[in-house]
């Protein structure tokens, strides 16, 4: 179904890596209970991102809602960023494009892993 969109609204996690080395432009959201994003907001402090896609890229390439911006008026509005500027969207899909080479062709998983590593460290 990724392959037939043109944009994507997508769950953060793994699928903004499948979403993204498909150059296909996103939105990426997420919510989970309130009383978990108030601990992880408390405790993940070392990066700006979430979205996995925007970790790699090291950019907010793909927008982001978390918790209280996810909703449906601001989720709307990002994805209509997407679809009605084409020059917009392709400037998203240029720097998804960036992924593989990014992430090279073998020890694809270590890498990431690597790459992850010190947004999972604590200070």
């Amino acid at each position: 179904m990724i392959a037939m969109a043109d944009t994507v609204l997508c769950a953060s996690g793994t699928a903004t890596m499948m979403v993204g080395l498909m150059h296909k432009p996103m939105v990426i959201m997420y919510i989970m209970n309130s009383i978990t994003a108030w601990i992880a907001k408390k405790l993940v402090t070392s990066t700006k991102y979430f979205g996995m896609i925007n970790l790699i890229l090291e950019d907010e390439v793909c927008k982001e809602h978390f918790q209280e911006q996810a909703t449906p008026e601001l989720l709307s509005e990002s994805l209509l960023r997407l679809i009605e500027n084409p020059e917009y969207h392709k400037s998203v899909q240029e720097q998804l494009a960036q992924t593989a080479s990014k992430l090279g062709d073998t020890g694809v998983t270590q890498r990431v892993c690597e790459s992850l590593t010190p947004y999972l460290e604590t200070p």
